[in-house]
């Protein structure tokens, strides 16, 4: 049977897509019907709350953001939210974000925009301090476990003695490009960081759920300190779920947001 096929001219060369069945969902309809319990696109105006697609979650933009960037997704025409320095921040109402859950998914697309990584910047946070519990996702300037520098770190509890965290690759943001990142975790099993749909890294646990905290949410700074752990740059599409999503989750949901779309093997 013939498969019929769109080609499309990109800057880097000829791109061959097969036609979308009749039913197809872009990457923000396949995000929502997997159910997360937030989801920030991000693509809010200037002056607009930073709404959640989930109905539940609307957050406060703070400090110097811009609303203007374009998105990273194919044929997407939203825009991100970029961030522009110190106290540039979105707050979410407190709430029991993945309190006690025994498992979950973050997902974002980030641009990071100085020309280096040289000091950390949180992307999802409630973690106030080192002697609270919290947990957290940040660009990370030099790794505290492994000293890699220039990645993304994922900590699911955070305690004087106690660290449930894994640590990405060396050099796993690059500045100026838009990448796809999932951070999972699975009680008493592991934690992931994948990039661009791609396993990174995993660190086994023992832990098993998420630290229970109090602390508010933070989107783009850390409720610790905003002057040194401001997030710079863009983001986008920032989702919570409060279950760890397979590797073939992740990696389609990569596929669908740079364009692609992979056919079911039909035998020849």
């Amino acid at each position: 049977m013939a498969i019929s096929r769109q080609v499309d001219f990109e800057p880097d060369g000829w791109r061959e897509f097969a036609q979308p069945p009749a039913e197809w969902w872009g990457y923000a309809e396949r995000v929502r019907r997997m159910g997360p319990l937030a989801y920030w696109r991000l693509a809010d105006a200037a002056g607009e709350p930073a709404t959640d697609e989930m109905g539940t979650l609307d957050g406060s933009y703070g400090g110097a953001t811009d609303h203007t960037a374009a998105g990273p997704l194919y044929r997407d025409p939203q825009n991100a939210a970029g961030f522009l320095g110190d106290n540039a921040s979105i707050s979410v109402p407190s709430t029991d974000l993945l309190n006690g859950v025994s498992a979950c998914t973050i997902l974002f697309w980030m641009r990071y925009s100085p020309s280096a990584v040289n000091q950390d910047g949180h992307i999802l946070s409630r973690w106030p301090s080192s002697s609270v519990g919290g947990w957290m996702v940040w660009a990370d300037a030099s790794a505290y476990q492994s000293g890699r520098s220039r990645t993304v770190s994922f900590a699911a509890d955070i305690f004087v003695g106690q660290d449930v965290r894994v640590e990405g690759s060396a050099d796993l943001v690059v500045p100026g490009v838009w990448s796809f990142y999932a951070c999972t975790f699975q009680g008493g099993d592991a934690l992931r960081i994948y990039k661009d749909g791609v396993l990174d890294r995993e660190a086994s646990t023992s832990a098993p759920v998420m630290t229970t905290t109090s602390n508010p949410t933070w989107i783009g700074r850390s409720a610790a300190a905003a002057s040194n752990k401001s997030f710079r740059g863009d983001l986008a599409e920032l989702a919570v779920f409060d279950r760890a999503l397979s590797a073939q989750d992740i990696e389609s949901l990569h596929g669908v947001g740079r364009g692609q779309l992979r056919l079911a093997d039909t035998g020849g």
